[in-house]
């Protein structure tokens, strides 16, 4: 699971280069995994999955204007996983020191000139762990605090303090 949380902050990270590679005309569409739906926004598109895996679901998002970008991710985790992910995460980010609030793990970080921030949660339940990382002017991806799921303790609540 290292990997695919490093392979999902990279992705994130280079998004500005897939977004150039990727733009083309916008039309509102829905976002449908087995872990949650999303309506994206008409400026936003997905240019990444959703990418299944064992365990795991992946989806790189981006606006058409180059403005900001969104990595989803959930995967199966151990109860308590999600501090440890959240502390990775930050570690490769080079971001701030993750912090509990709203039930989440919630940090910062400036990456490639961007600003950024990620959210952690975890369903000790269902032992499932989402993972949100939003890079560029962030308050364009408001529209992932609407997200519906089956797993409420998975939807990510709007972060407390938006740096």
């Amino acid at each position: 699971m290292p990997f695919a949380i490093f392979k999902c902050i990279r992705a994130a990270a280079l998004l500005a280069g897939l977004l150039a590679a990727t733009v083309t005309a916008a039309t509102a569409a829905p976002l449908t995994t087995k872990y949650y739906s999303l309506e994206l926004p008409p400026d936003w598109k997905i240019l990444d999955g959703p990418k299944a895996r064992k365990d795991m679901v992946h989806v790189l998002l981006g606006q058409i204007k180059h403005k900001c970008s969104a990595s989803v991710t959930v995967s199966s985790a151990a109860p308590g996983e999600a501090e440890k992910k959240a502390w990775e995460a930050a570690k490769l980010l080079n971001g701030a020191r993750p912090a509990l609030r709203n039930g989440q793990l919630e940090f910062s970080f400036k990456k490639m000139g961007d600003s950024g921030y990620c959210v952690v949660r975890e369903d000790k339940q269902s032992k499932l762990l989402i993972m949100v990382i939003v890079s560029g002017n962030i308050r364009q991806a408001n529209f992932i605090y609407s997200m519906r799921s089956d797993y409420p303790a998975l939807v990510p609540a709007r972060p407390s303090n938006l740096w």
